[in-house]
């Protein structure tokens, strides 16, 4: 039976003389026609219908992709399926897309029509795709993407195109079987040339065989297929490649997603991390397209990625075990593997915002930088901090804490230059040594409840104009020694002298007497008064410290009697002296004048010195503005 072909061009039927023409899977269709026409059909529409007289079906739908005349009333073109339209630049980006929007989008930007099965993956969607690439490579990345098992696409012969699974397509259910004697030559052991079956296309599984390319010659028809257990078809090229750049085949030369299995090993200070022990380290399982585990064993001790490396510096953090990480092989050797960074792929994210940044362990320990710029640190374990130095600068500060222990090892200086406020709910303040508080203008004390101070050895309180006490109730003034007055003179010795005023009256009263009269009558009664008299005195007087003469300032520490012997040796003072000051007191049973004066020694301090006694007392120059009170009150007093 002699095969019948109809070839029409632009809908004109056409005599066909010379037909090469070759179908592809997953490829597009192309091939030479040779026709008698004198018309250039570029740019048109071009069908083949091939069969027998009993049966004709539409093999090719395409168009003329060129046209030149061959001889004398003859054009030969070349022609491509309408897939061809793929050939150039298809750019796309996509998130969240299933397979049916993508076929979608290409059917509204190529005005062809796309066959799509009823499969789940259909409606699947996947993260994000972004292609920059031609049309063709688009079509063949799909099945990858969105994980199609046995994914093949190709143009039907009405023109219409078919993306998806090889088992939901139309030759899955469609064995044929073509006796041995049909074939007119073999060739490779995957080709065969059999006379022309209108129906054979790639995808048909001939004699078990997936069919991969259909090349028509006029009459005839080649099918190839590929070999069992052979997953591509390389070309002589891609084989001299491989040969020539294994890495290129194993995939070297690309990222591959791996996943951390365990941490190799910890590391120590002044650990040598080398190729042969990185120690900072992980052992991770490779990971196929699919995101499933690929067949090849655990890779060991594959070194982590390290910021701001140095000697004993960087940044670093084991990844948890499960993490994802991107691995790289240096100069595409399967030895060499290293770890580029790691990813968020299968983890909880924490709470961030655009413009934020963020390290954190976990939610409750954290280091924010919020979008203002403001730096937030939180932890619900401990913070420890070291330093030689600290500066701390802030225009407002303010804290917050249960409880708070301070420790300062040398000297602790504050400096307000406003107020300064204090409020708790008690305030305890102890000093091993001086303890001084000074205020250039007033100071305020106000207590609730009872105020009491106690002082080991001496209270000294220094007035410039006014000092009041008022107490609501009753004032107590306790003391061995009493002095209520001025420096020179003491008000409370008033009831001393008062006393003596009364001894003498009552003598006086007693020897009264007049002219034409005798003494009183009761005079003994009278003189009985003085005794009274000397027993106040001798009660009230040691708790009264006595009036001193105008020799100088002085406090008496033991009150001199009546018959105590009085010095009155000429005391003198040296030139050298910075300063002087005369005074009174006890010293070995008498009564003396004596004078202090500081000179300075060669050791830079000043050295009080009192003249009659002897008594020394050196202090430092800082002190230089106290120094006449703080030799006559701690040395003198202080005996």
């Amino acid at each position: 039976m002699k095969p019948i072909n109809r070839l029409y061009l632009s809908g004109d039927e056409t005599h066909l003389v010379d037909a090469n023409l070759m179908l592809e899977l997953s490829s597009c269709g192309r091939g030479f026609i040779t026709a008698e026409t004198t018309t250039d059909y570029t740019g048109k529409l071009v069908r083949l219908d091939v069969g027998y007289t009993n049966l004709m079906l539409r093999w090719f739908t395409g168009y003329v992709e060129r046209s030149q005349p061959a001889q004398n009333g003859y054009q030969r073109l070349f022609v491509r399926e309408l897939v061809g339209v793929f050939e150039r630049q298809w750019p796309c980006s996509f998130q969240h897309p299933t397979l049916r929007q993508i076929a979608a989008w290409l059917q509204e930007h190529s005005k062809l029509t796309f066959t799509l099965p009823d499969a789940p993956y259909m409606d699947k969607p996947v993260p994000h795709y972004t292609h920059n690439g031609t049309g063709y490579q688009l079509l063949g990345s799909l099945g990858q993407i969105f994980a199609i098992e046995d994914y093949v696409w190709h143009q039907l012969p009405d023109g219409t195109v078919y993306i998806g699974s090889w088992a939901h397509s139309m030759f899955a259910e469609k064995p044929v079987e073509i006796p041995n004697e049909f074939s007119k030559s073999q060739s490779a052991g995957n080709s065969m040339t059999i006379p022309m079956i209108q129906s054979l296309r790639p995808g048909f599984v001939v004699n078990q065989h997936r069919l991969n390319k259909v090349n028509l010659v006029n009459e005839s028809m080649t099918i190839t297929w590929l070999p069992k257990g052979q997953t591509e078809n390389k070309t002589p090229a891609q084989r001299q490649i491989d040969a020539a750049y294994p890495e290129l085949s194993a995939g070297l030369h690309l990222p591959k997603f791996a996943r951390i299995e365990a941490h190799t090993e910890s590391t120590a200070s002044g650990d040598i991390s080398d190729r042969f022990r990185p120690r900072y380290a992980v052992d991770v399982q490779l990971l196929g397209d699919d995101g499933k585990d690929a067949a090849v064993p655990v890779y060991k001790a594959v070194p982590l990625p390290l910021p701001m490396a140095g000697g004993e510096s960087g940044m670093f953090q084991y990844p948890p075990i499960g993490t994802i990480v991107e691995i790289a092989f240096e100069g595409g050797r399967p030895d060499k593997p290293f770890i580029r960074q790691t990813l968020s792929h299968g983890n909880t994210l924490p709470d961030i915002k655009p413009g934020e940044q963020l390290q954190q362990q976990r939610a409750e320990v954290s280091q924010r930088v919020t979008q203002e710029g403001s730096w937030i640190r939180q932890t619900d374990q401990t913070i420890n901090e070291s330093s030689m130095h600290r500066e701390v600068k802030a225009d407002t500060e303010t804290r917050n804490v249960v409880a708070r222990d301070s420790t300062v090892q040398a000297t602790d200086k504050t400096t307000v230059l406003g107020t300064s406020t204090l409020q708790a709910g008690a305030v305890q303040h102890m000093a091993a040594g001086d303890y001084c508080v000074a205020a250039n203008s007033n100071y305020l004390a106000c207590v609730g409840n009872d105020a009491n101070v106690e002082v080991g050895q001496k209270l000294i309180e220094k007035v410039g104009l006014l000092k009041q006490s008022i107490s609501g109730g009753k004032q107590e003034i306790i003391a061995p020694v009493v002095w209520v007055g001025s420096e020179q003179l003491n008000v409370m010795a008033l009831m001393l002298e008062t006393l003596d005023v009364v001894k003498e009256l009552a003598e006086l009263t007693a020897a009264h007497t007049h002219q034409n009269t005798d003494g009183p009558k009761n005079a003994s009664a009278i003189r009985n008064t003085v005794s009274n008299s000397d027993g106040l005195k001798q009660k009230y007087s040691p708790v009264i410290g006595e009036n001193v003469s105008d020799f100088g300032s002085t406090v008496e520490t033991n009150p001199v009697s009546e018959e105590d012997n009085t010095d009155e040796s000429n005391v003198t003072v040296p030139e050298r002296a910075l300063f002087s000051h005369k005074f009174t007191l006890k010293h070995q049973g008498n009564v003396c004048q004596d004078i202090a004066y500081g000179v300075e020694t060669d050791e830079g301090l000043i050295e009080g010195i009192c003249q009659t006694s002897g008594m020394t007392k050196q202090f430092d120059t800082q002190e230089e503005g106290n120094l006449e009170v703080k030799y006559l009150f701690q040395t003198k007093i202080g005996i």
